[in-house]
């Protein structure tokens, strides 16, 4: 459901000039949006702690429960003394990315589905583990459940302004200031989008992604002073009339704010579904990011820089897992730490979408001219230029903190498109 609370309206207005102000809010309730019933438990079923206790070097009972006589190749027959569990997660390749990454959710998903050594599921199964002891459901990958889970909410400042000119000059501008605030933009993917964890839906309350918080559009017509009873060659008859008349240039300007930006740490900590956001260890500028143009490309986070994740640290060198991690945190351009990827258990409290991306700029211009062939037909001439400017309009940066291209953009729109076109109006 979708309400309109407030729209009011100024409009002052002079003999040429009419000013048209107006505050805009709107509420939607109970959006569309899933929430997967099939989360990933890892905390009241001691996945975390096992996990916590592997990564830094130790031994888990659990894992002995559950590893307890596998062969795993190259390392040996799991028997919880000589090879414990804790070790054999350690060697398995699969479960060493996720040690290495702080992927205790997708360590709990191996546990769960891995056919490495059993039949999907048998882990769990052959060391007398519940069915659901990992998802509530586990005949089913994933279970989304779709209902009026979300909200949102709109307040816009909006400012119109229409000003005729003497001299064939007309203006027109509007301006939007405004922010749009929810957990679900009401698009085509609701039945995919689902909250990061049940156990607290707040946790995504964002900017939506059509959010923009500045938008100026200013847009005009100029009829050119030339021809019969014109400033310039107001005198000229004939051939020479028809060619120099009636020429109008019809600019049209745009600048808005940037998409909104989430800044990313995968693979999450907590669930392998929906992406994480980062802790922040230090206050983190909403004004962080601006295009920089290098030799290497086009760079959005001037200033900021990746240096190794201090959760490294505390994992152990056992099977090299501490140097198969390629987690980085950010630091500003003095070395102070900004923000981290999340420890295992744990959701980031960077809101998603905290940032915004590069602001877009175009300016079009059309030229065009009518010649009057009889009373009640004319040839119309035109020229667009679309982005006249060329002026490149840049798209999102990679936001990934630990991908080493974090803060590169690699597209970008605006190319200048001249469209030449002849009509007979009749």
């Amino acid at each position: 459901m979708l309400c309109q609370l407030i729209h009011y309206d100024v409009q002052p207005s002079t003999r040429n000039t009419l000013l048209d102000v107006r505050y805009v809010g709107s509420k939607g309730t109970r959006l569309i949006r899933t929430a997967d019933i099939n989360e990933i438990n890892i905390f009241e079923n001691g996945i975390l702690e096992a996990f916590r206790v592997t990564q830094a070097g130790g031994n888990s009972s659990l894992l002995n429960q559950i590893f307890q006589g596998l062969n795993i190749p190259e390392l040996g027959v799991v028997d919880g003394t000589r090879i414990t569990g804790s070790d054999a997660a350690r060697f398995i390749s699969n479960t060493q990315e996720t040690l290495s990454t702080n992927g205790a959710g997708a360590f709990a998903q191996y546990l769960n589905v891995s056919s490495q050594f059993t039949d999907p599921g048998g882990l769990p199964r052959r060391a007398g583990l519940p069915e659901n002891w990992i998802v509530a459901n586990p005949q089913y990958g994933q279970a989304r459940l779709a209902g009026n889970f979300a909200s949102s909410t709109y307040h816009a400042l909006q400012v119109e302004v229409t000003r005729r000119f003497s001299g064939g000059w007309t203006m027109a501008g509007n301006y939007t200031w405004s922010r749009a605030l929810g957990e679900e933009e009401g698009e085509a993917d609701e039945l995919f989008d689902s909250y990061r964890t049940l156990r607290n839906r707040s946790l995504d309350k964002r900017l939506l992604g059509f959010h923009r918080t500045h938008n100026l559009n200013v847009f005009g017509a100029w009829d050119l002073p030339f021809g019969p009873g014109k400033r310039f060659a107001g005198s000229s008859r004939g051939w020479v009339a028809r060619l120099i008349e009636r020429w109008q240039v019809a600019p049209f300007l745009h600048v808005a704010s940037g998409a909104p930006i989430s800044l990313i740490s995968i693979p999450p900590s907590v669930n392998t579904f929906g992406d994480n956001t980062p802790v922040v260890v230090a206050p983190f500028p909403k004004s962080a990011g601006s295009v920089r143009r290098t030799g290497d490309g086009v760079m959005y986070f001037d200033g900021l820089q990746q240096v190794p994740d201090p959760s490294i640290a505390a994992m152990t060198t056992v099977q090299n897992i501490r140097g198969r991690s390629v987690l980085k945190a950010i630091a500003d351009s003095s070395g102070r730490l900004l923000l981290a990827n999340p420890t295992p258990g744990v959701l980031g409290d960077l809101a998603p979408r905290f940032l915004e991306g590069a602001g877009a700029f175009g300016l079009d211009l059309s030229l065009s001219k009518r010649m009057a062939i009889t009373e009640s037909k004319n040839l119309e001439l035109r020229a667009d230029a679309i982005s006249f400017t060329n002026s490149p309009n840049f798209g999102s940066p990679v936001s990934e903190i630990s991908n080493p291209n974090f803060g590169r953009i690699n597209n970008a729109t605006g190319s200048r498109i001249v469209v030449v076109t002849v009509r007979f109006n009749f």
